[in-house]
């Protein structure tokens, strides 16, 4: 969570674009609204939530951010295997804004990727969207006036170009590394 403030106090110094948003990882379990509070005050721009949370908890969540809610649909083994299709009108009524993840269950762990997994990686990109597509058309079918955001919408944490912030002289990662100790004690 250190890393968090710091790259909030970052970002209010003007040393990172202004735009850039601190994506929270599943693995890090926000598991309850005390967690989403705390990383919401750090900074944090979506909040990613653990896999097996119920509705209740969700709401929850929900209840004490306006972020959105990164939330697996499918999660893949390594993150507990849940298939939670059936639930995915009540998802979106408890925790909207929210964006929806698609992992594949069973499915072979295929990172760190390289040319020798080139078949088996498009067969699970394609499978992925499959599913993708079966989750639009349920949500069409049970949710029809829920509205989707367009590409590049606002809160997806994208890769942004830092457009203005210069650059580390030299490559000197000991000017930053200054940089960020100044920022954190105030002295920027």
């Amino acid at each position: 969570m250190g890393r968090l403030a710091a790259f909030d106090a970052m970002k209010h110094a003007g040393l990172l674009p202004p735009a850039m948003e601190a994506k929270i990882s599943v693995l890090l379990a926000v598991a309850n609204p005390s967690t989403a509070r705390v990383l919401t005050s750090l900074g944090a721009g979506t909040l990613n939530l653990p896999t097996d949370l119920n509705l209740a908890q969700i709401a929850a969540i929900r209840s004490v951010t306006d972020l959105p809610l990164d939330i697996y649909v499918e999660s893949s083994d390594e993150f507990g295997g849940f298939v939670r299709y059936n639930e995915l009108p009540d998802i979106i009524r408890v925790a909207a804004p929210v964006y929806l993840k698609f992992g594949l269950r069973n499915a072979p762990e295929v990172y760190p990727s390289g040319t020798h997994l080139d078949q088996v990686v498009t067969a699970l990109s394609r499978e992925r969207v499959r599913r993708a597509e079966i989750a639009l058309e349920l949500i069409q079918r049970k949710l029809p006036d829920a509205m989707m955001s367009s590409p590049g919408a606002a809160g997806l944490a994208l890769v942004a170009v830092a457009g203005g912030v210069d650059a580390v002289p030299d490559g000197d990662s000991r000017w930053a590394e200054g940089q960020l100790e100044q920022v954190i004690s105030g002295d920027a």
